[in-house]
């Protein structure tokens, strides 16, 4: 019996979110799992906050393919009249700091869009580790047979709003414990604290 994993991306808050919408992102031929882009404006009390949520197509060789959805991503995000002061955008993007597609979010390389720019949470405020995400220690990544890798992200808009708000002070990986014997995803989590 076969089963289909699907991953969805999704967003919580505790503050109202507005403008919610969704986009599908370009998959190459032969990939069969959908992929989208989840925006919306969270209506924070010292101002608006631009988020995007994202899972892009897995494994190394598909690079190509994750570079289109990226420039995707950040022309859905662009799409808006206004750019909040500060812009977020998280998820398992399935690719090292040094691919072509998270060089063209962190400025190492052109941007998708003059002006979108994001820096990497783990890299200006974890500690100073790989941060890897996928490990080969982990049960449920460990039968990929993959190098420890970081995978997943957030990004923050470049540069900081006024008084550096929306520069993350602190970055760290989650959920590498088990609960109850069990760890509860191939990818462990990336949580940032923003200064707001």
């Amino acid at each position: 019996m076969a089963s289909t994993v699907r991953k969805v991306s999704s967003t919580l808050s505790q503050w109202p979110l507005t403008e919610i919408e969704r986009r599908p992102l370009p998959v190459p031929p032969g990939v069969e799992q959908p992929n989208v882009a989840l925006r919306a404006v969270v209506q924070g009390p010292r101002g608006p906050l631009l988020l995007a949520t994202t899972h892009l197509i897995p494994y190394p060789h598909r690079s190509e393919g994750r570079e289109l959805q990226v420039r995707t991503l950040v022309e859905f995000l662009a799409e808006r009249q206004r750019q909040p002061p500060i812009s977020i955008v998280g998820g398992d993007f399935n690719a090292t700091p040094d691919s072509d597609e998270i060089r063209l979010l962190t400025g190492r390389r052109s941007p998708a869009i003059p002006g979108w720019v994001f820096l990497d949470a783990w890299e200006t405020a974890g500690d100073e580790s790989p941060g890897y995400t996928m490990t080969k220690t982990n049960p449920n990544s460990a039968p990929l047979l993959l190098p420890n890798l970081r995978w997943d992200y957030i990004f923050v808009s470049w540069p900081s709003g006024p008084g550096g708000v929306g520069h993350p002070v602190r970055a760290e990986v989650v959920g590498a414990a088990a609960r109850g014997g069990v760890v509860p995803s191939d990818h462990y989590a990336v949580l940032a604290e923003l200064r707001y």
